[in-house]
């Protein structure tokens, strides 16, 4: 049987299946008895899908989106707040709709 990430409704169910096909690794056991963990993206490629999909979803530039994430990783805060700043205004909101 295939499943679609896209299909599961469950977040504990989506996060167990990115983790079963490989898009994500447990780097450690944060709580065993909450069953929380630590993941990490495993490799460059599945990284650049999970931004594209994410860009997609939101309705933003990749690029933009991208630049955002470098930010973040070098700790450029102040970068990354006026990237992230400007994205969020370009969303519609709630009460837009």
């Amino acid at each position: 049987m295939e499943t679609s990430f896209f299909e599961v409704s469950n977040t504990a169910s989506l996060w167990g299946l990115f983790v079963n096909a490989g898009y994500m690794t447990i780097v450690d056991e944060v709580s065993s008895i909450d069953q929380i963990y630590k993941l990490k993206i495993p490799n460059q490629e599945v990284q650049d899908e999970f931004k594209k999909l994410t860009a997609y979803y939101l309705n933003v530039n990749a690029s933009n989106l991208n630049v955002m994430f470098n930010a973040l990783k070098l700790a450029k805060m102040d970068d990354f707040r006026d990237k992230y700043q400007a994205m969020l205004l370009q969303l519609p909101f709630y009460h837009d709709l």
